[in-house]
C-alpha cells in the first residue's frame, strides 16, 4: 500500500462518530456556499479545472512532499487538485472532461458540477463542450523500439 494509502487508513480507523458528524457538517457548509455563489446567483453549473497546477511530479508523495502554487505551500492532499470537493459533496453530479496537454505534457481537464440530481444538465453541458472543443491529438504513450 502507498504511504498516503496507509495514512488514510490510519485516519479512518481513528475517526469516531463525532468526527463523522463534524465532517458531514463541513460538507453541508461547503455545499451551501456553492449553492449561494453559483446556483442562487442564476448559474446552472460550476465549471472549473481539475487541478490547480500541472507541476506535480509523477512520483509525488503527499506524505513527504508539499506543493507550492504561486509561492504558497498548499495542502499536500487536497490543495492542488480541485476534484476533492465534489468527492466530499458526492450528491452533486460531476463530469470531468479532458482539455489537452499542458506545456510539460501533463494532461489537463475541466469538471462540470450541477445541483444534486441534475444529471441532465451536466450531460448537456458536457455534450456541448465535446461537440465544440477542437480535436486533441495525444501523443502515443509507447517508447521507440517497443511494440505498440
Amino acid at each position: 500500500m502507498t504511504t498516503y494509502g496507509r495514512r488514510f487508513v490510519s485516519l479512518a480507523c481513528a475517526m469516531g462518530p463525532v468526527d463523522a458528524r463534524d465532517a458531514a457538517k463541513e460538507a453541508l457548509r461547503l455545499y451551501h456556499l456553492i449553492e449561494k455563489a453559483v446556483f442562487e446567483a442564476g448559474y446552472d453549473a460550476l465549471i472549473s479545472p481539475t487541478v490547480a497546477t500541472t507541476r506535480i511530479r509523477a512520483d509525488y508523495d503527499p506524505t513527504t512532499d508539499a506543493p507550492v502554487i504561486d509561492g504558497m505551500r498548499v495542502d499536500p492532499y487536497a490543495g492542488w487538485f480541485l476534484t476533492s470537493i465534489f468527492s466530499l459533496l458526492n450528491w452533486m453530479p460531476v463530469v470531468t472532461l479532458p482539455t489537452g496537454l499542458a506545456a510539460n505534457k501533463v494532461p489537463t481537464g475541466l469538471q462540470i458540477a450541477c445541483r444534486p440530481y441534475d444529471d441532465a444538465t451536466v450531460e448537456a453541458i458536457a455534450r456541448l463542450y465535446d461537440n465544440a472543443a477542437p480535436a486533441m491529438p495525444f501523443e502515443r504513450a509507447c517508447h521507440a523500439g517497443r511494440a505498440s
